[in-house]
């Protein structure tokens, strides 16, 4: 705001009237650019953008979903919901796959039953049919691809059109973690550049180096 601020004469008498009142604390009435404000701010532009992405998907009936998790720096597991569908483009007439972010969901369950639980609970939040999905995909972990207690069994049973297919990248991250571990010399080797690292990165003044 400060560098549009620069170019827009209204914006920029609005900024220095809040850091004249910050100044002589008397605070303004509203200034709109609290933390709450700007939160709110970008929660607008979130669910616009969600609300864009659900029109276009409606216009397809079928669906894929890709599922991953991951801990974030306050070490809450984030799982990332993504969207796949094949969509007309109206000036070409061409179809194109258009892959979607739609949403972060906190979890730190575990079990495919609870991940199978979330998967469905934030797909009905959205109002998108699970019915719809003909593709599934998912790490190679055993509480997602398990062919009985898995999250892509779990779903399996009641929507058998869902087809599981796991994650290519994650398979090729697995064998060559297999293969590493069978070579004495490359297991010295990434041992050393781990310990290399763990100094450098424990000290800001060996990581300035």
């Amino acid at each position: 705001m400060e560098l549009i601020g620069h170019y827009d004469s209204i914006l920029h008498d609005h900024l220095e009237k809040v850091k004249a009142s910050q100044q002589s604390h008397k605070r303004m009435q509203a200034h709109y650019l609290s933390n709450d404000i700007q939160n709110e701010f970008i929660q607008c532009c979130a669910d616009k953008v969600t609300d864009v992405i659900l029109d276009e998907r409606e216009k397809c009936k079928y669906f894929s979903m890709i599922v991953d998790a991951t801990p974030d720096t306050a070490h809450i597991e984030q799982n990332v919901f993504i969207l796949r569908y094949v969509l007309q483009d109206k000036l070409t007439g061409k179809y194109e796959v258009k892959e979607r972010f739609l949403e972060f969901v906190d979890c730190n369950k575990k079990t495919g039953e609870d991940i199978a639980n979330i998967i469905t609970s934030t797909l009905q939040k959205h109002k998108i049919p699970l019915m719809c999905c003909r593709g599934q995909g998912y790490d190679n972990g055993s509480n997602m691809k398990g062919s009985v207690k898995g999250a892509q069994a779990r779903i399996l049973q009641h929507y058998p059109l869902a087809t599981y297919s796991p994650c290519a990248c994650h398979s090729l991250n697995l064998c060559g973690a297999q293969a590493a571990e069978c070579c004495p010399q490359v297991i010295t080797f990434f041992g050393i550049v781990q310990k290399l690292y763990n100094i450098f990165s424990s000290s800001s003044q060996r990581w300035e180096i």
